[in-house]
């Protein structure tokens, strides 16, 4: 397929965003989801990550009991 075959297309600027970026992100559900800085968040989301990393606390608290 040739550029040609597509037919008439819109240019774009090199600082156009891609709509890719607008998306809504996913709600992580593993403290292992969180990899961009902590300033980036709303407070409701930052409450939402701490209610995710005090669940994995317990959660690894219950599986190292249980293998004691």
């Amino acid at each position: 397929m040739k550029p040609s075959d597509v037919g008439p297309v819109a240019p774009t600027s090199p600082n156009r965003k891609c709509r890719h970026d607008e998306r809504a992100k996913p709600t992580p559900q593993s403290s292992t989801d969180y990899d961009i800085p902590w300033r980036s968040y709303t407070d409701e989301e930052r409450l939402h990550i701490l209610t995710v990393l005090r669940r994995d606390v317990q959660l690894r608290h219950i599986e190292l009991e249980r293998i004691r």
